[in-house]
């Protein structure tokens, strides 16, 4: 292996050099010194498969790496099957899962055949419970279903409607509606679009308050999630300025994420200009630390938070407020008001539910802040 150590750190310099060119934003230049990089470290790694663990694992490893840098996806996968293939060391092991998870990610995101137009994206699941083509029902179901409500109450928001829990005042624009098309035959993606049926006009409820476009929506609904995913909660704030929008939002973005139960990486692509725009939501609702409750400029007084643990017993959507009961283990029932928006993730996902829920009291009644699943 003496002979290829002049050639390992002339592939670690291209690389370096790769990641100065992409920190200046030279994504081109940076592709081009990855791929001569990964043609040096492939060379090298390949002549070291029958060195002994761990210098055999590490090569194959920087190699897979590099080809995974330069987009070529395929040679990354098969470094890093030959890497696992021998008997590298726990923690090799492990960024090699790792980075094979992101190889399979990045090829789920693809678009294939595929062309997206501006009032369009494109939804990935990958997971335990996704195969080619095929995915557990309940977990492809729910993500669209908050999905197809995110985009349909940012029409609401966009337009300047007033925000409703019940109905999404969705009565008042007929000329909206989500299509979705079949999975890709590689992954669980499909497309999701924004549009109106042939021959109807958007217009407005009302003429001088217009609705959005559909391509100004997409973007929106991309806009904010890339927040909820950067969990930059002031960008956020200021952007969803409606304090129930907001935590329709968040609530909506929480149904979305990926969970503990098989789903491991939801993933959103947005065309612009010919470039992609790829947003992977990695993380499962209660890691996400974005609160359901906008920033504020002026400082809030501190508040006393009661903390009540039962099960979910009753949702009350008649009232002229939204009231939820939960019945601790003493059999104790406290009644809560919930504010406006946050009933889109509580009244269809924790029915019925163990929960854990942070209150304020405020003239006289228990006011939610938080709610989450016991497990």
């Amino acid at each position: 292996m003496s002979d290829y150590k002049e050639l390992h750190n002339e592939a670690m310099e291209l690389a370096e050099r790769a990641i100065e060119e992409k920190n200046r934003n030279n994504t081109k230049e940076a592709l081009e010194l990855n791929s001569q990089a990964f043609e040096k470290e492939k060379e090298v790694a390949l002549a070291s498969v029958n060195e002994s663990e761990p210098l055999r694992s590490i090569l194959l490893r920087s190699a897979a790496t590099l080809a995974y840098r330069s987009d070529n996806l395929k040679e990354a996968e098969r470094l890093v099957h030959l890497a696992l293939s021998g008997e590298p060391p726990e923690d090799i092991k492990s960024e090699l899962d790792e980075l094979l998870q992101e190889i399979t990610f990045k090829r789920h995101l693809e678009v294939r055949n595929v062309t997206l137009s501006g009032n369009e994206l494109q939804l990935s699941l990958q997971g335990d419970k996704v195969a080619p083509g095929f995915i557990q029902s309940d977990s492809f179901i729910d993500r669209f279903q908050a999905l197809k409500k995110m985009i349909l109450r940012t029409v609401c928001r966009l337009g300047k409607m007033p925000y409703e829990d019940f109905g999404l005042t969705l009565g008042q624009i007929p000329q909206f509606d989500v299509f979705m098309s079949i999975a890709r035959a590689q992954s669980y993606a499909v497309t999701i679009r924004l549009g109106a049926p042939k021959g109807i006009p958007v217009q407005g409820v009302l003429e001088f308050n217009p609705l959005p476009k559909p391509e100004k929506v997409i973007d929106e609904v991309v806009d904010c999630l890339g927040a909820f995913a950067s969990e930059d909660q002031a960008y956020l704030s200021r952007k969803i300025k409606d304090p129930s929008y907001y935590r329709s939002f968040v609530s909506l973005a929480k149904n979305l994420a990926p969970d503990d139960k098989g789903i491991k990486t939801v993933g959103i692509t947005l065309i612009r200009d010919n470039k992609e725009k790829i947003l992977a939501l990695n993380k499962t609702a209660k890691d996400y630390k974005i609160s359901l409750e906008r920033i504020k400029r002026k400082k809030r007084k501190t508040v006393k938070i009661y903390k009540v643990t039962g099960f979910l017993k009753q949702a009350d959507s008649v009232t002229s407020r939204n009231i939820i009961k939960i019945l601790d283990d003493k059999e104790k029932l406290t009644r809560v008001v919930v504010p406006s928006g946050m009933m889109d993730g509580i009244v269809e996902k924790m029915w019925n539910r163990k929960v854990k829920a942070h209150l304020v009291k405020s003239k006289g009644n228990y006011c939610l802040k938080k709610i989450d699943f016991v497990e």
